[in-house]
């Protein structure tokens, strides 16, 4: 009787290069604490959480090849993000390429660069122009907004470092969209926030609002996220209400004359449900749990909102061989079942969840259809319940970070 092997599960990885560093301090920021976890004292750090600032060329190498070899697709998106990922160097990500070009086998392969800006340069734009990446860039609206909590590790501004790299992008014709913060101080910003994004020349935006619970209210510290159901929430977080009126302000001033040209990312992701097509953004699809994280010593977490001890789902086998077998059933990239959340993660629960990276917004075919035929009508009704802050069950409630670029 000829044996029957399960399919293997399709899924995205996003990259930790440089874990959890950055030369930035932002307050809201969810992945700095991760230091904490990554530098405790050997006799006090769980044995599951091994410690790498940086993640080696060995194990740069075999994720590449054991990513590229588990995908039965055509083409893999490998999407970089952080902490800070320009960190981990340029040469790092020559690495990359060099290794992609290595082990695609004729697929296409594309980058995606989720990044703070402040240290694109010239020769940053010009390899990211050479290599077709697609740059995610943090900008969280006007000058007076976006430095609030933005600064440098040395209490510097950062918004005209930001406004240069984007100049350096457009003149370097890379692609690049914007991903801003919604917070206690640009809640009630909407049209300003807008219009600022517009007039850096981002034509794909997305938002995410920031809702984070004091830390003292844990229940626990046995390694993972355990806030108390009375939580409470950060001084930066954005209320309910502030929520909705931010999106409705963005809606109203995109309807104007921006559809088709402008996209945002959770009209897109509304569109793309409506029409019948898998939403792409994790708190409007029915389950989440297909965008893992790689973080630089090689553990993979479920999301990274999940990257906790208690939560590490396996460590890639033999990562600091450069003479590991090819890639195989042996590998945990190749394994027909992903790692799991530490709950099914659904719509029904979705208010557990924190709001994960997926690899894009609408599919090609779906954003065709809406440069030529938009019927914005069910936008509207749905913005009606931002308007007076009931969103839809679980939307936006733990978001606590940042994405990836659409």
């Amino acid at each position: 009787m000829a044996i029957s092997h399960p399919k293997q599960a399709r899924f995205h990885m996003m990259a930790k290069p440089a874990s959890y560093r950055c030369n930035l301090k932002c307050d809201y920021c969810f992945y700095l604490e991760k230091e904490q976890m990554m530098q405790q004292p050997a006799e006090k750090k769980p044995q599951s959480v091994a410690t790498a600032e940086q993640m080696s060329d060995a194990v740069l190498k075999r994720y590449v090849r054991d990513y590229i070899g588990s995908q039965d697709t055509d083409e893999i998106d490998f999407a970089w993000q952080g902490g800070e990922p320009t960190l981990a160097g340029l040469d790092f990500y020559r690495n990359v390429v060099k290794y992609q070009q290595q082990y695609a086998d004729g697929k296409t392969i594309t980058n995606s660069f989720q990044t703070n800006a402040v240290a694109i340069n010239r020769q940053w734009a010009q390899f990211f122009a050479d290599n077709n990446f697609l740059i995610g860039v943090s900008v969280d609206g006007a000058p007076e907004v976006h430095d609030k909590y933005r600064i440098s590790v040395n209490g510097k501004p950062t918004f005209e470092r930001v406004k240069h790299a984007i100049s350096l992008l457009k003149e370097f014709n890379v692609q690049f969209n914007t991903l801003t913060v919604i917070n206690d101080q640009n809640w009630n910003k909407g049209k300003e926030t807008y219009h600022t994004l517009k007039a850096l020349g981002s034509e794909h935006l997305q938002f995410i609002p920031i809702v984070e619970v004091e830390q003292h209210c844990q229940q626990n510290n046995s390694g993972h996220y355990s806030p108390t159901a009375d939580a409470t929430l950060t001084h930066f977080s954005v209320p309910a209400h502030g929520y909705g009126q931010f999106m409705a302000a963005i809606f109203d001033e995109w309807i104007k004359e921006d559809v088709g040209r402008i996209f945002v990312r959770m009209f897109d992701s509304m569109l793309a449900t409506w029409m019948g097509y898998p939403a792409s953004v994790c708190v409007q699809a029915k389950e989440c749990g297909q965008a893992m994280v790689i973080e630089a010593n090689g553990d993979l977490y479920s999301c990274d909102h999940y990257v906790y001890p208690a939560n590490r789902s396996v460590i890639l086998p033999s990562l600091i061989s450069e003479n590991s077998r090819p890639a195989s059933s042996n590998s945990a990239l190749a394994a027909p079942n992903r790692p799991s959340l530490p709950a099914s993660v659904s719509s029904a629960n979705s208010g557990r969840c924190a709001m994960a990276a997926v690899p894009s917004t609408v599919s090609p075919d779906c954003r065709g259809k809406a440069q030529t035929k938009l019927p914005v009508c069910f936008l509207s009704t749905d913005l009606q319940a931002y308007r007076s802050g009931n969103a839809p069950h679980g939307a936006g409630n733990t978001a606590r970070g940042e994405w990836q670029p659409v």
